[in-house]
């Protein structure tokens, strides 16, 4: 888990992709090209990162079961640790001329030659009243190695799909959060709060010195 502080939302967001790239790259090298990141989720208190979750086997899951996943934890984790700000991390596609693609099936696009569709794996930064959306595109060369270009930032309201999952993670962070019983002992606390997020399918790292 990396501590510190990360005043800035573009300090989240790049603390996000170096971490994101580095899985993205190792899963690569491991298991080759096709080979997907599950949907990650960094949640943040006060500027500092407290929780990061990734649901296990999100290709196998339905999406309607997906976005249940995510509803409940994201709502552990907002009453629970306090959450303020979260990152959302998914695999996609994205296109370098949104205007001509705007309603079009990207990975359809995609397949098709010179297309100005690309694999991506796109970050969403959250907060009750804001958002930033990042799209970082890569290619998967021979010999296991992946090709990241440049970021790319979009009005996320305008172009993002699958728009449910960050909306879900926006509407948690408008709950009241839980007071933490001083009483209680602080490992029992959050590893029961971890529990209960892993019944939802997630594997997680957490801090329990918020």
């Amino acid at each position: 888990m990396y501590t510190g502080f990360y005043e800035t939302d573009l300090d989240k967001i790049a603390l996000c992709v170096e971490s994101i790239k580095t899985a993205k790259m190792s899963l690569i090298e491991e298991d080759g090209i096709g080979s997907d990141l599950n949907i990650n989720i960094f949640g943040w208190k006060n500027n500092e990162l407290s929780t990061v979750v990734q649901l296990k086997n999100t290709f196998g899951i339905p999406k309607d079961d997906r976005i249940a996943s995510v509803i409940e934890a994201s709502v552990i984790m907002r009453r629970g640790w306090g959450i303020t700000e979260f990152t959302l991390a998914a695999e996609g596609y994205c296109s370098i001329a949104p205007a001509e693609t705007s309603g079009k099936d990207l990975a359809q696009l995609f397949a098709q030659r010179n297309s100005p569709v690309t694999e991506c794996i796109s970050f969403v930064h959250l907060k009750s009243d804001d958002h930033i959306f990042v799209a970082m595109p890569y290619q998967v060369q021979l010999g296991r190695k992946v090709n990241f270009g440049d970021a790319l930032w979009f009005d996320g309201g305008k172009v993002m799909r699958d728009i449910e999952y960050p909306a879900a993670l926006k509407a948690s962070l408008r709950l009241e959060t839980a007071l933490i019983d001083d009483s209680l002992n602080r490992e029992t606390y959050f590893g029961t709060l971890a529990s209960a997020v892993m019944h939802c399918g997630f594997e997680i790292f957490y801090r329990d010195d918020i």
